[in-house]
């Protein structure tokens, strides 16, 4: 049976158009994981990573996307019940620099910065719930906000303290407002995607059983 070249090339590009909007669609709302050699640590650690998106930002900013950077260590912790832990987490906004919007791309300066002892003002909420105030660590003059493990189990399932096997659901959509200098009021919202693994090797699920 003759088929036609022209229809062939036509049905490859539109699979091929559908793969690329759906992987990108896919990239967007879960979390990317690499792996990291650390030569200064005993082990590796896992490097997560969530893109979300500006609500409110200057035009400058309009083309990039905040991210989320978890830096996580698999293991036995908690006698067991945590197999895992949070080593750094980093919310990359980025700055304006003479009208332009800046961000470092260096890793290890993100999580290697001096922290604020004074803190960062954030306000944010949970799933459209009630508006909270949090002090976060101020990076890189503002290009960056570090949080703990406290406001990481707060981010994934809305609740300070790592969540039990069976609790409460997770969180859906995470709000979060800073303010720059000279970008003013910067707002970001990240659609959570299924939290389990990041959970897990992040430490902020407990688990009942000892492993």
């Amino acid at each position: 049976m003759r088929i036609e070249s022209c229809r062939i090339f036509k049905g490859t590009i539109q699979i091929f158009g559908f793969l690329f909007f759906y992987a990108g669609t896919v990239h967007a709302q879960a979390w990317t994981r690499v792996e990291v050699s650390d030569p200064q640590r005993d082990q590796p650690y896992a490097e997560f990573t969530l893109q979300g998106k500006f609500l409110q930002a200057p035009p400058a900013m309009s083309e990039s996307s905040p991210r989320i950077i978890l830096h996580c260590q698999p293991g036995r912790y908690s006698s067991g019940h945590l197999h895992g832990k949070l080593l750094a987490a980093v919310l990359n906004v980025g700055k304006m620099v003479d009208g332009a919007m800046v961000r470092n791309e260096i890793r290890d300066e993100l999580f290697s910065s001096k922290p604020d002892l004074d803190g960062y003002y954030v306000e944010f909420n949970l799933d459209d719930g009630e508006l909270k105030a949090d002090h976060w660590d101020n990076i890189l003059d503002y290009q960056a906000v570090g949080f703990g493990p406290e406001q990481l189990n707060d981010i994934l399932w809305g609740q300070t303290t790592p969540r039990k096997e069976d609790g409460n659901p997770p969180v859906k959509k995470f709000v979060i407002s800073v303010q720059q200098n000279i970008a003013g009021k910067i707002v970001m919202q990240f659609d959570m995607p299924d939290p389990a693994v990041v959970s897990e090797f992040c430490g902020c699920t407990y688990f009942k059983k000892k492993d």
